[in-house]
């Protein structure tokens, strides 16, 4: 009778204790599955801009707009050597080792090119851009090759959607959230980052743009 009572009371220890490690395994799991979520961002241009010393606006889509391209310039800060023949007419200067291949040089002054005409018409309210893109030894600072143009914004407009999927310069701008660290309004969209770096969209942009 006694070895009978031991035998069920141990029994339902082994459940409980089954049903216990359950439990804090599927708690493990939950909570671990939490952390590994794909995070999302939701700041916004507004949230970004706080504090910056320099004059802008914010368009009905919710994209920074600046007065001029040296303000684009100075806030993004992807290109250093920037000379400004006037708000919207700038050299961008990019230093090269001389052994760099013509070919690379081509796509590297090809993409900052792209980069000053569409950055300027998807973050200014400029109806032209002269954009020069220069690359130059990075030694004796001689100029290499060069790639200059002056653009309508009807004409980038239409060239941007003959070779890409956007069809509007805010298609440029991420305009929701996101979990790949791109804040809202104010940073380049996917459709931005794969013409200026996809080698043929590159080049095809390029040639409709400056013929």
């Amino acid at each position: 009778m006694c070895s009978n009572t031991m035998k069920k009371l141990t029994f339902r220890l082994i459940i409980v204790l089954i049903l216990s490690a359950c439990s804090e395994e599927e708690f493990l799991y939950h909570n671990h599955a939490s952390e590994i979520q794909p995070s999302t961002t939701s700041l916004n241009a507004v949230e970004f801009m706080q504090n910056k010393q320099i004059d802008y606006s914010i368009n009905d889509s919710g994209i920074v707009i600046f007065n001029k391209a040296q303000d684009l310039f100075k806030i993004f800060n992807d290109y250093h050597d920037i000379k400004f023949n006037s708000d919207f007419d700038f050299v961008i200067s990019i230093e090269i080792p001389k052994h760099t291949s013509e070919n690379e040089r081509l796509i590297i002054i090809r993409k900052a090119f792209l980069y000053g005409v569409y950055q300027t018409f998807a973050h200014t309210n400029a109806n032209t851009v002269t954009v020069e893109a220069l690359a130059i030894d990075s030694q004796n600072h001689n100029s290499l090759n060069k790639l200059k143009a002056k653009i309508s914004r009807d004409k980038a407009l239409d060239v941007l959607r003959q070779y890409s999927k956007a069809n509007s310069f805010k298609d440029l701008v991420e305009l929701e959230d996101n979990d790949h660290f791109k804040v809202k309004g104010y940073s380049s969209s996917l459709y931005f980052d794969k013409f200026v770096t996809d080698l043929k969209t590159q080049r095809e942009i390029v040639l409709a743009l400056t013929e």
